[in-house]
């Protein structure tokens, strides 16, 4: 698998709030620690609670993060509805794994580039 179908699948599965796009995904590698269904069920739980504060979904645009994961690929989702930052997801491929974690730096305050710098 490449990093870039995990990319697609990920961002997929949030801007759509369906998990389905992650079936494609190696069950035999992990996946920030975690195997393919352990990941399937972790983003479930955080996609129901994304449909109840973002009704009208999300979108992504591709962003940085600066601190945790310098050079990594990373995708920052907004609100639909209101343009709102929600969160930054960094998608990689570590030496065992890949990473598939949310960025937990907030964007700047004036949210200029959404970078937690």
């Amino acid at each position: 698998m490449q990093l870039v179908d995990i990319e697609v699948a990920v961002i997929n599965t949030f801007i759509h709030y369906d998990t389905n796009h992650l079936e494609s995904l190696d069950s035999g590698a992990m996946y920030s620690y975690n195997y393919k269904d352990e990941l399937i069920a972790e983003l479930k739980r955080k996609i129901e609670k994304l449909k109840k504060d973002y009704p009208t979904g999300l979108y992504a645009k591709e962003s940085l993060c600066m601190f945790c994961f310098p050079g990594a690929n990373a995708f920052s989702f907004y609100a639909k509805s209101t343009d709102k930052y929600v969160m930054r997801y960094v998608i990689a491929e570590d030496e065992d794994m890949y990473r598939v974690q949310t960025c937990n730096n907030d964007p700047i305050p004036d949210g200029a580039d959404n970078s937690p710098f």
